[in-house]
């Protein structure tokens, strides 16, 4: 009997040894099933961005040259535009969950070239931007991809155009006016997050701003003295503008 016991007792060591052995096995396994998933426990959200930016800035050439005026068509110079610039801004949001709402404020130096005849022409202004942006996200990656779109309004301020020595048109080409538009915005992005706090952005976007191709319709203004044609000039509309953004996002609120 005595030897039955004993042997009862080595088997309950055996199995109670072998118990706590399998759970610190369990317990440490546990951390780094985790690793690499990063999250805020709390659902809402409100930040602040900073981010710099390269841009592009195009105007793709008309497919006819001409512009119906009282009845007429007038058939003037106009080269497609191309060219890289770049800028910076900031911007403001709340998120809920894997969806976030923000309002940005941008500034870029933008300017664009062609060529008639072999001649070159230089479009160039700066640029503001206030886009309205609805992204969604994929959470609990330490890397969140994401797409993103929404409207963007757009002002332009000191718009030049420069003009190869000596060139002449009949009407005059005058320096274009700076304007206003409203453009479609969308894209995708990376969200490389360091902590609950802090996040880098990186977002790879195109505003786009149909125009007109079939005549010049939308791509010039007119300038008259009563019915006689006196100068023309380039509206300073991008039809696209691609960029490449990286910033720095600050969680500020959490709840």
């Amino acid at each position: 009997m005595k030897l039955i016991h004993l042997r009862n007792l080595c088997l309950a060591i055996v199995f109670g040894i072998t118990y706590e052995a399998h759970a610190e096995a369990k317990n440490a396994v546990k951390p780094q099933a985790q690793e690499g998933i990063i999250d805020s426990s709390k659902e809402f959200r409100a930040y602040f961005g900073v981010s710099g930016f390269v841009n592009g800035s195009f105007i793709t050439e008309p497919k006819s040259k001409t512009l119906p005026n009282n009845g007429q068509l007038l058939i003037l110079p106009y080269p497609g535009f191309g060219g890289v610039g770049g800028g910076g801004g900031l911007n403001l949001g709340i998120a809920w969950k894997a969806l976030s709402l923000d309002i940005g404020f941008d500034w870029s130096m933008d300017q664009g070239e062609g060529r008639i005849n072999g001649q070159g022409f230089t479009l160039s202004q700066t640029t503001r931007h206030i886009p309205l942006t609805l992204r969604a996200e994929i959470p609990n990656w330490s890397v969140r991809p994401s797409i993103l779109g929404g409207i963007d309004w757009v002002s332009s301020s000191d718009t030049k155009l420069e003009t190869p020595i000596g060139f002449i048109s009949s009407p005059a080409l005058l320096n274009p006016e700076s304007q206003e538009y409203t453009a479609w915005l969308f894209g995708f992005g990376l969200d490389f997050i360091i902590n609950d706090t802090l996040r880098i952005p990186l977002r790879i976007l195109a505003v786009y701003a149909p125009l007109d191709r079939t005549d010049l319709s939308e791509r010039i203004e007119l300038e008259k003295n009563g019915n006689v044609i006196t100068g023309f000039r380039y509206n300073s509309q991008w039809e696209w503008q691609p960029r490449i953004s990286l910033g720095l996002s600050y969680n500020f609120k959490s709840f």
